[in-house]
This record gives structure tokens, sequence and C-alpha cells, in this order.
């Protein structure tokens, strides 16, 4: 027994035995380290830590960096940040050639890639110019024209007023009684009650009264009609309701310069009065 515990005692006290290692120097020499209970077989015994590429025997000394334009295919760490693009798969180094023109072939862009839709884009561009125009544009006239053509007719404009005659009654909005038909007048004189004509029928024309006005002499009705045969004693339509009045109370209409009443074509102008009594005024008319 107590050979054994000698035995174990000893072991532990023993050193361990570690193989031996080479490496290589700055030099690229090859150096043997030993297991710490031998004793080094070269001048270094110290491991130099030495960076190399996959073959194991080029060195990379990382104490000097590379530069611009110059050749990095001695010293340094080499780092590399390449510019990728996305093909719809996979990711693509971009590349480039020695000259320092950049290619890449980055598919198509859209459809206005397209030869079809590259004319299509042309025509309307073209379009759009023909319509818009040029400053040397002459004035626009009638029919089609540019935009600056119908802009250099609108800055011409000096605003002359419209000459005498040419506006009509027929017109909507303003109704001028001078125009197609000559102004004139009619007497009302009534003193019983009956359709009295005013303006006679002539042909196909229409009669537009411009103003009117009735004072009465007694208390009685007078209605603005009209008609066909003696007296618009045919299809007589009234114009107006009947204006009741009382002596010496009266009805005024129009300014003579648009039409308050119109007769359809082909009839005549007459007053029915309700009572004899005195109805006195005028019209003033065209007919056409």
């Amino acid at each position: 027994m107590r050979k054994l515990c000698l035995a174990l005692i000893a072991a532990l006290l023993a050193s361990p035995a570690y193989a031996d290692f080479t490496a290589k120097d700055a030099a690229l020499a090859t150096i043997t380290f030993k297991n710490p209970s031998g004793t080094c077989t070269s001048v270094v015994c110290v491991p130099v830590a030495a960076i190399v590429d996959s073959t194991g025997t080029n060195v990379v000394a990382v104490p000097t960096a590379g530069a611009d334009a110059v050749s990095n295919t001695a010293n340094g760490l080499l780092a590399y940040g390449r510019n990728l693009v996305f093909n719809g798969t996979t990711w693509d180094r971009w590349t480039g050639a020695i000259s320092g023109t950049v290619t890449a072939n980055i598919g198509t862009v859209g459809t206005l890639s397209t030869a079809a839709n590259q004319t299509s884009q042309i025509t309307q561009e073209t379009a759009s110019a023909t319509a818009a125009g040029t400053p040397a544009d002459a004035a626009w006239v009638s029919g089609s024209g540019s935009l600056i053509a119908i802009a250099k007719t609108i800055s011409a404009n000096t605003g002359a007023a419209i000459p005498a005659g040419t506006a009509t009654i027929g017109n909507v909005g303003s109704d001028p009684s001078s125009g197609k038909g000559t102004p004139s007048s009619v007497a009302i004189n009534v003193s019983t009650a009956t359709t009295t004509q005013l303006v006679a029928i002539s042909g196909s024309t229409k009669i537009y009264v411009t103003s009117f006005d009735v004072v009465a002499g007694g208390t009685g009705n007078i209605t603005f009609v009209y008609g066909t045969g003696s007296s618009c004693g045919t299809g007589t339509t009234s114009l107006t309701g009947a204006y009741n009045l009382t002596a010496q109370s009266g009805i005024a209409k129009g300014s003579g310069v648009a039409a308050v009443l119109v007769t359809p074509a082909g009839q005549a102008l007459c007053v029915t009065t309700s009572a004899a009594v005195q109805m006195s005024g005028s019209i003033s008319y065209q007919q056409f």
C-alpha cells in the first residue's frame, strides 16, 4: 500500500509531456517550439504572430498600409467593399473596366424601354408641343389654333364697342330695341268695353313690345291679348292678366331696350277693356 501511494505522488509531481509545434517567423523561417519541460532548439523561443495567406507561405505584414494609386501586392490587410445590385434572383457585383467605365446589366426598367412605348411617348410630346404652339405663331382667326395663337388674338382685342345696329332682339340676355325691326309706337285710346286692335298682323312676323303705359279715367280692367281676324276676334289669347285700375291710376312697364311682351308669329296685338271708361296710354314695339 505504501508503494502505491508513493507512485501516485510521483505521478502528480511529474511534468506533463507536451508535443512540439512549428510556426513561421517574420522572415518565413520555420521554427520549432518545444514543450515546457524541454529546451528551445532555436534562438527564437517566443511565438511570433504572423498573418499568412491561404497557402501558408505569403506573410501579410500589418505595419504598412496600402495607399491610393499604389500597388497593394505586398503590405497591408486588404479589405474590399463591393457594390452589389439585385438582378431579381441573386445579388451580383458591379463590374468595371480598367479604364474606369462602369457597366451593369440591370434588365428592363418598366415598360418605357420598349420601342413602341417610346414612340407613343414621343408622339404625345409632339402633339402637346403643337397644341401649345410657338412664339412665332400668327394670331388665331378661325378654326383650330395653338394656345399661343389664341392668346395673341385675345391680347390684341381692343374691346371696341359693338357697332350700332348689330345687337338685335332675340339674343339671350340684353335685348335692345334697335336691330332687326324699326322701332314704332302706337297710342292706347279706348273708352268702351271692347277689344281694340293696336298692331295689325304683318305676315308671319312677331310683335315685340318693349314698353307700355296706361292711365285709367275710371274704374275698369285692361288686358293685353293677341289673336287673328278682326280685332283679335279669332284665337284670342291673353298676354297679361287683367290690370284692375281706378280713376287716375295706371301701370307702366319696360324701358324700350328689351321686349316685355311678345306675340307668336302671324298674330295681331290688341287690348280688351271691361268697362266704358277712358283708358289712355301707348306702346313701343318692333315687328319682324
